[in-house]
């Protein structure tokens, strides 16, 4: 949770991504998860101006606008590697497309262009909605997937896949 400023670089990732429509986010928590579920869950107080009436111990925050995001916050298991984490969050994603990023970086990009691109590149069929594993390295930032995957390395020992094709 380390801050740029006033909030954390997960915030700054999802408020580019809210800012260009995407307003639905499923963070997969592993180490450090109660840090990430304590910001979201105490985010309005932290955001507002308070009245504490010491008294009751009631707490009410000022009027202010928040962002309009739903965020799920899931455990994936201190230990669960990346392919595990994925395996995990598909049971929020109903057979949609949806878009995947590491938490590490922050970039000023045109995600609708991103998905452009990457339908046009990848050759994408309307019907497999699918980024090919050697789109991976071409965009760092996130990747597409879709249920439907084949496995293409040996499973972890907890059955998670280590990597995904179409």
């Amino acid at each position: 949770m380390v801050e740029i400023g006033e909030h954390p670089v997960l915030w700054h990732i999802m408020q580019i991504y809210a800012a260009q429509g995407f307003k639905e986010f499923v963070v997969a928590l592993g180490y450090k998860g109660e840090v990430i579920k304590d910001y979201f869950v105490n985010y309005r107080l932290r955001a507002s101006s308070l009245t504490v009436s010491l008294a009751t111990g009631e707490v009410s925050a000022h009027a202010r606008e928040y962002e309009d995001w739903l965020v799920h916050l899931l455990d994936t298991g201190l230990h669960t590697q990346t392919g595990g984490r994925v395996k995990r969050l598909s049971q929020f994603m109903r057979g949609e497309r949806f878009m995947l990023t590491y938490g590490d970086g922050v970039a000023n990009i045109d995600i609708h262009q991103l998905l452009a691109f990457m339908r046009l590149k990848a050759n994408w069929p309307p019907s497999r909605p699918c980024v090919r594993q050697h789109a991976l390295a071409r965009s760092p930032l996130m990747t597409i997937w879709s249920p439907g995957l084949k496995r293409s390395r040996k499973p972890a020992k907890d059955g998670s896949m280590a990597g995904f094709s179409c």
